[in-house]
């Protein structure tokens, strides 16, 4: 690749021609059809075209592709560049490709991690009132964040759970034991004081 400091005159026409080119038939991608590219008449379609961009294009692009013919960098049919322009658009329509499929895989990830964070919100909101549920049973109440007992209550347990009540209330997420053994699986939870518990496990 030549420094900037031998890049000619003529180099960078050529290469601001080429890039002002690929933006013509990306944006008017059935002037692509054509093989080979014929760039003049890409130039001319732009350049004679509704949209007030396009022409200001086409015109500045048509008369870069004459001052190229002018000072001998490229001929009249511009084939080299046409081969460039071609390859280019190629280059960037499997890059687009690629860089929405990459979205499409981010937004997969994203929808998994909402919908991992709702179920750990449900999840949340399930053992609060489970535990809600057990100060309730146990004689404890909570008033303004602060948990007071109930004068009038004296249980404070045991309180029997069996395993499936507690998969149902979505305490128990996973477990290992099997499942024809579940039903012979209960739990005693107490509460000696408020806020503190104790979970015994038991086998029929």
């Amino acid at each position: 690749m030549l420094a900037d400091s031998q890049l000619t005159q003529g180099d960078v026409l050529y290469m601001d021609t080429k890039a002002l080119m690929v933006q013509i038939v990306r944006t008017m991608p059935s002037l692509a059809k054509e093989k080979p590219l014929n760039l003049k008449r890409i130039a001319e379609a732009a350049a004679t075209s509704h949209d007030a961009t396009l022409v200001r294009k086409g015109i500045k692009v048509r008369d870069m592709l004459l001052q190229l013919e002018e000072i001998g960098v490229s001929d009249s049919k511009h084939e080299f560049m046409a081969n460039e322009v071609a390859q280019e658009i190629i280059y960037l329509g499997s890059l687009k490709d690629k860089v929405m499929k990459e979205i499409k895989s981010l937004e997969v990830v994203f929808k998994t991690i909402c919908d991992h964070n709702n179920y750990l919100r449900s999840q949340l909101e399930s053992y609060k009132a489970y535990l809600q549920n057990v100060r309730t049973q146990s004689g404890t109440q909570v008033v303004k964040g602060k948990e007071k007992k109930n004068k009038q209550a004296h249980v404070f347990g045991p309180i029997k759970y069996t395993h499936a009540q507690l998969e149902k209330e979505g305490i128990i997420v996973e477990s290992n034991v099997p499942e024809n053994r579940r039903s012979n699986i209960f739990f005693n939870i107490s509460s000696p004081i408020p806020g503190s518990f104790i979970i015994e496990l038991y086998y029929k």
